[in-house]
């Protein structure tokens, strides 16, 4: 009977702990993600990614063979993520969590910075045309990242619609031009 009535009075505590792990495990946010080149997309493997808080190491991972990496258990706020990788320079992301919040977060290291492989460059050149194939003078070419979106080169049209732009990192690119009107 003495048995019966420990289980009976250890039953809620049991259940009252389970809620709250659960809530606390609920209550906390992860950022996970890929480390890659940027502009070429090539994975990194053992790079290094740190979180910081008020300037204060949270947690540090490093990336696994498919550039994969995840940090686990970080309370709600404002966080700036650091990626890091030799021959690499620093990508810096400031990020706000939420309670329960598993964001992703690609990091996109630029390469040959630092004293490492001088980065290539080559030259993206064409014409701009109208549908009725006349030559669209003064329009403006964005040359953009394929993996993170951001500008790499800008320039405009000549008077015949051509265009030749220097490209620092070759690889793949998306090219737009616009005019209004």
């Amino acid at each position: 009977m003495r048995l019966i009535w420990t289980v009976i009075y250890l039953l809620p505590i049991i259940a009252l702990t389970t809620i709250l792990v659960t809530a606390e495990k609920q209550a906390t946010a992860s950022i996970r993600g890929q480390v890659y080149a940027d502009r070429l997309g090539l994975l990194f493997s053992n790079a290094k990614v740190e979180i910081y808080s008020d300037n204060r190491l949270v947690d540090s991972v490093v990336s696994d063979d498919l550039g994969r990496y995840t940090i686990r258990n970080l309370n709600p706020g404002r966080y700036t993520v650091v990626g890091n990788l030799p021959a690499t320079r620093l990508k810096r992301a400031v990020i706000e969590l939420q309670a329960g919040e598993q964001m992703l977060l690609n990091i996109g290291l630029q390469v040959g910075a630092l004293g490492g492989t001088p980065p290539t460059t080559s030259f993206i050149s064409g014409t701009v045309r109208n549908l009725d194939k006349t030559a669209v003078k003064d329009a403006v070419i964005t040359v953009l990242s394929p993996l993170d979106q951001q500008i790499i080169a800008k320039g405009i049209s000549d008077g015949q619609g051509r265009y030749n732009l220097r490209v620092d990192y070759g690889a793949q690119f998306i090219v737009v031009a616009s005019k209004p009107g």
